[in-house]
């Protein structure tokens, strides 16, 4: 029996198994989740929006300015004259309004410069928001390909233990009935050293390769459990593992 090809069989595709488990959450969606729910993304959008403010602020130097103003007021006013004709009375209700109109027609450019200013502070905003956009993004895609990636190394040497375990156990029963001999026996258990309880597992590496991956991790998790269902995924393989015998 061709043992090494049916390794290589086995092994191709317990790896396209473990990578299609794994992604019970698209990448589409996780980008998604990611561009929605980061809180850097969401600080920077809520500093354009106020940016966006100071160009109507600067473009008011344009506008006129028009000030009103009322008054009004009451007086009363007694004559005595002193004779049989007696006083005179008089009560006066004095009232006034006023609006005064200014437009300013030119102040040496400083009303253009303010303007183009302002504009120019809006295009770098976004422009740092964009920037930000791609990197929380780039961050969110490498950290869950680095997921299914190490998913399915985990899956491959899982199943490399129980492709070799099986292969050890055929050998050793074709040794019982006599179709091999114990060289035989000897080359299957040299196949993956130490044989017995104490036969290294193989460990999964379910956390980001970089510093700059966890945080892509965390820009997922104000919707999502600590990780997401990727992560919960490789841990979950990596107890199936650890029940091996």
């Amino acid at each position: 029996m061709n043992y090494r090809g049916l390794l290589g069989v086995m092994t191709s595709a317990f790896v396209l198994m473990g990578a299609t488990g794994v992604a019970a959450e698209t990448l589409e969606s996780a980008l998604a989740r990611a561009y929605g729910n980061n809180p850097d993304l969401n600080a920077q959008r809520a500093n354009v929006r106020a940016t966006d403010e100071n160009v109507a602020r600067a473009k008011s130097g344009y506008r006129p300015q028009v000030n009103a103003s009322a008054d009004v007021g009451r007086s009363f006013t007694e004559f005595d004259r002193g004779g049989a004709g007696g006083g005179t009375i008089n009560r006066l209700t004095p009232r006034g309004v006023g609006v005064e109109l200014q437009q300013n027609l030119f102040n040496g450019y400083r009303t253009e410069n303010s303007v183009r200013q302002a504009e120019s502070g809006v295009l770098s905003a976004r422009e740092t928001l964009n920037t930000n956009e791609q990197d929380i993004l780039l961050n969110s895609a490498t950290a869950y390909m680095n997921v299914l990636r190490d998913t399915a190394i985990l899956d491959l040497q899982r199943n490399n233990v129980e492709v070799i375990d099986e292969q050890l156990r055929q050998t050793r029963d074709r040794f019982n009935v006599g179709e091999v001999t114990r060289t035989d026996v000897a080359q299957a258990e040299a196949g993956w050293p130490p044989a017995g309880p104490s036969r290294a597992r193989p460990k999964p590496t379910c956390a980001p390769a970089s510093p700059s991956t966890a945080s892509s991790s965390a820009s997922s998790r104000a919707s999502s459990p600590p990780g997401g269902p990727w992560i919960a995924s490789c841990r979950k393989a990596s107890t199936r593992l650890s029940r091996l015998p």
